[in-house]
């Protein structure tokens, strides 16, 4: 529980940090990317896509282990949309715990990205990303989470009329 809080302190502290120097980078066009920001995300990803014991993770871990050998069983599993996916990062990276780390990058850069774009105060959102607890529900039921992600990143085509 300690690392948790550790870890919601070092990404608020970088939030902060990026909405402090966002005018500084903004006049200067060198850099690409917000360094604060990013580092905050890989943080969050680290911890998340490391971890080994936190709800189904497990399962999750032993089903990539004992995925269907042929392309054509995979259409036969309950779950085939998760479990083509599942397939996909094995073919590259046969560790389970590679689908943590590979999940917690695609889910949190979706939502932070998203909340980059769209929040007034990016550490407030941050904060609120933690305390609703979003952060450990994205290590707990990662298929769902996966969905999520992707649809709160595909609702700026809502905003947008598209």
């Amino acid at each position: 529980m300690v690392t948790i809080w550790l870890v919601m302190l070092m990404t608020l502290f970088l939030t902060f940090l990026s909405e402090q120097t966002k005018n500084k980078r903004e006049n200067n066009r060198k850099y690409l990317i917000d360094p604060f920001y990013t580092f905050a995300i890989v943080i969050l990803v680290v911890y998340s896509g490391l971890r080994s014991s936190i709800g189904d993770t497990g399962y999750y871990m032993y089903s990539y282990e004992h995925l269907p050998n042929n392309f054509l069983d995979i259409f036969t599993q309950r779950d085939w949309g998760f479990t083509l996916y599942q397939s996909t990062i094995k073919l590259g990276f046969p560790h389970p715990q590679a689908l943590l780390v590979i999940t917690a990058l695609l889910t949190i850069s979706l939502i932070f990205l998203t909340i980059k774009k769209y929040s007034p105060s990016i550490m407030f959102s941050v904060f609120l990303f933690f305390v609703g607890g979003s952060y450990v529900s994205s290590m707990n039921g990662i298929r769902q989470y996966l969905v999520g992600a992707v649809l709160f990143y595909a609702s700026s085509l809502i905003f947008e009329g598209k």
